[in-house]
């Protein structure tokens, strides 16, 4: 498993492990792309990025939260291990974390437990997740991805529905019945023995026992075929149905974990815009009005390619009147960035940090303006406009926009960032007009 040359990293999912000198495990983690994953904890140039191996001692990024600058620092050896799929990777790294119990997975957790899925020792079990371990189910876990986790519960309940809160046999269908994520113990619909079936393969699956899962289900398939009643044709339809989809998602390697594929996006988009380093914190800024009306603007951020709603801020434009959109956002730009001139910078420093990337919902008129702001304060923080209509981005001192295809990842985390700023904005405007009309005050604002 030692792979000390880091040009060999492949791209396939994987679990990664950072030792010290002497071999021992300092941190254990998971990534849909072993390369850009383990890429991202280390100070890298292009060349690097593309291959050419790293310099030892391995230098941290700059962009990481101290502890894990700290992590790099301690690591002597980069090892690795790739996987089939991100869905195993993630049962391997619960793996090892339970067997070597790494001291930065502990220190990284921010002193909460992890996430463990509980199947319960009941006649018809539930499954839950839990971070605390009891002597009342069946465990499987910890695990570090908390959404990981969830988003796999929920595809594998599309499969196999089981039941969380409803009381078996009590007469009343639950929602989850109606929504088909419960299979009707609750009306008495499925028998405890074949509950208990349908559990087996929920348990099977998080043992990685992947091919189990499916002989399993071709195994009853083959009893069903043989009957020609109607209700057994129609079960071993709705069953080779099932087969066949969830072969599908058995094979994936990015349906599960959401966090593990933003992180490749980040440094996708990165790579795209020639970042020097991928972007940890992207602020995207949209205006809304009517006619100059209660005009508005609003700030997303996304820190680490997911929206952080705890530093949105929303601005009531107060110096432009009528509709000038790019004159709008020029004054909100000029009141978002020129408080890090201000005086009382060190104030707030810390709730209004600076961002890596700006992303503006516009085209080029609104890219200009932005500059405009950039130049009156000498930022040096990389911008882009995406243009909605064509999903065009204009770059500073760019004569020609570039054009992503549909399918580009960098494409779709912009998109995010911008369609959020719109969704924000928008949000605030209507708010205030639904107060205007209702004769009420309109609302403070954070800044």
């Amino acid at each position: 498993m030692m792979k000390l040359a880091l040009k060999e990293l492949p791209t396939s999912p994987g679990v990664y492990f950072f030792k010290n000198a002497r071999g021992h495990m300092l941190y254990v983690g998971k990534a849909a792309n072993l390369r850009s994953r383990v890429y991202s904890y280390l100070r890298t140039n292009p060349a690097e990025r593309d291959g050419a191996g790293l310099r030892f001692p391995f230098q941290p990024n700059p962009n990481l939260p101290l502890i894990k600058q700290r992590l790099i620092k301690e690591t002597s050896i980069i090892d690795w291990e790739e996987t089939l799929s991100e869905i195993e990777a993630l049962l391997r790294e619960s793996h090892y974390i339970k067997k070597y119990q790494p001291r930065f997975n502990v220190l990284l957790r921010d002193d909460k437990t992890f996430l463990s899925v509980k199947i319960t020792n009941e006649e018809y079990p539930r499954v839950i997740t839990t971070r605390k371990i009891e002597k009342d189910g069946t465990y499987y876990g910890p695990f570090t991805d908390a959404r990981a986790v969830k988003e796999t519960l929920k595809i594998l309940r599309r499969f196999f529905p089981y039941r969380t809160t409803c009381l078996p046999n009590s007469g009343r269908a639950c929602l989850y019945y109606h929504l088909m994520l419960c299979p009707g113990v609750c009306i008495g619909k499925m028998s405890a023995q074949e509950y208990q079936r349908q559990i087996r393969h929920i348990k099977n699956f998080f043992e990685g026992k992947r091919k189990k899962i499916i002989s399993r289900l071709k195994q009853e398939l083959k009893k069903l075929r043989p009957q020609d009643d109607e209700q057994s044709l129609r079960q071993a339809e709705k069953l080779e149905f099932k087969i066949k989809n969830l072969e599908k998602v058995l094979a994936m390697s990015r349906v599960l974990s959401f966090g593990e594929k933003v992180e490749g996006d980040i440094i996708e988009l990165a790579k795209v815009l020639n970042l020097q380093e991928p972007p940890h914190r992207i602020e995207g800024y949209d205006v809304s009005n009517i006619v100059g009306i209660l005009a508005t603007a609003s700030m997303v951020v996304f820190a680490d390619g997911v929206a952080n709603k705890d530093q949105y801020r929303k601005f009531k434009i107060k110096t432009v009147r009528g509709a000038n959109d790019v004159a709008m956002l020029k004054e909100v730009l000029h009141r978002r960035f020129g408080r890090h001139t201000a005086t009382s910078y060190q104030l707030l420093a810390n709730s209004w940090p600076l961002p890596d990337l700006v992303v503006i919902d516009g085209g080029r008129p609104q890219l200009g303006a932005a500059m405009e702001v950039w130049q009156e304060f000498g930022l040096k923080i990389p911008l882009v406009s995406l243009a909605k209509r064509y999903e065009e981005i204009f770059i500073p001192n760019q004569l020609n926009p570039l054009v992503l295809p549909r399918t580009s990842p960098a494409l779709h985390l912009l998109q995010a960032v911008r369609d959020e700023a719109h969704r924000f904005a928008v949000s605030y405007h209507k708010l205030l007009r639904r107060q205007k009309l209702l004769g009420k005050k309109r609302p403070r604002t954070r800044w």
